[in-house]
């Protein structure tokens, strides 16, 4: 692949905004081809300004894994593309600070902007009580496997705690242990408005995708869109890009009340209005206002 669909004749275009997630241009995670592209797209046209999200920067793991030996690449990738950025964005702080490392000395300029949900974004949020008081979980954050028995332990002591009557399953099928002690329904992959309604109905949700990761979680974003209080196995009092317990989740050794429930539905969903779908889109459009005005200033 040497090409994107972008039609280098369009000398009115607003801006170009590269949507950057490695593995979705190359199979390392390292698309050299597409620095090669961006550099000669810049060339050409450097009166349209050029935004670059990072939802993805560099993978890393043990010396024996593939992802220990691609991240130099990875890496350099990251900083040739950040480069030729006229504005950067990332969806958490951790890929921030990845961005860092790979321009090190460099961490202004770089805007973080959590993602917005998969599943639309209801009008009109039901209050606590009027929910189902069910459990949501996505099956997709199991991979290609099934949860464990200590996964499901750790689910029926969350169960207990809260007082769910009901676990719900997204996704793809997962096999299940008889001796699960709690109803469970799996309902397979569903239409994006189904899960809307579904969401909008239930009042937990169970978000295990990694603390230090949420901003980048889409199932994450469609919890505080859909006003699904997030259960989150930390112990952490508070979690990267402004994440507080208490007010945006709770732990899975927090006990809830209504009031603590209806107080963390609020300032979720306050947290998410931030940079919801018309928030972010606005936010890229005013950045590439500025820069076609002639500012390098990024406020």
């Amino acid at each position: 692949m040497t090409s994107l669909p972008i039609d280098p004749q369009n000398a009115h275009s607003r801006a170009v905004i590269l949507h950057y997630s490695g593995y979705g241009y190359a199979r390392r995670g390292a698309p050299v081809w597409l620095v090669r592209f961006v550099e000669r797209f810049r060339k050409l046209h450097a009166n349209i300004p050029w935004l670059t999200m990072f939802h993805e920067v560099a993978a890393s793991g043990p010396v024996h894994t593939s992802a220990f030996w691609t991240r130099p690449l990875q890496l350099w990738v990251a900083k040739r593309l950040r480069k030729v950025s006229d504005r950067v964005f990332t969806n958490c702080t951790m890929n921030a600070n990845i961005l860092c490392e790979a321009k090190p000395n460099t961490k202004e300029g770089i805007r973080i902007v959590p993602v917005f949900s998969n599943f639309g974004e209801p009008a009109t949020l039901a209050s606590v009580n009027d929910r189902h008081s069910q459990l949501v979980i996505f099956t997709s954050n199991f991979g290609r496997g099934n949860p464990t028995p200590e996964f499901w332990q750790c689910v029926a002591q969350t169960v207990a705690l809260h007082h769910i009557e009901r676990v719900v399953l997204i996704g793809r099928p997962v096999s299940l242990l008889p001796e699960v002690p709690f109803p469970i329904q799996q309902t397979g992959f569903l239409e994006t408005e189904k899960v809307s309604e579904l969401l909008g109905q239930s009042r937990f949700g169970y978000a295990f995708f990694g603390p230090l990761l949420l901003g980048k979680s889409g199932i994450f974003a469609a919890f505080a869109a859909h006003g699904v209080i997030p259960l989150i196995p930390v112990t952490d009092k508070t979690l990267p890009d402004g994440l507080i317990a208490g007010l945006h989740y709770l732990r899975l050794c927090d006990k809830s009340t209504t009031l603590e429930t209806e107080k963390v539905q609020k300032g979720l969903f306050q947290w998410y209005r931030q940079h919801d779908l018309i928030t972010t889109a606005a936010e890229y459009m005013n950045a590439a206002d500025r820069l076609q005005n002639g500012s390098r200033l990024y406020l």
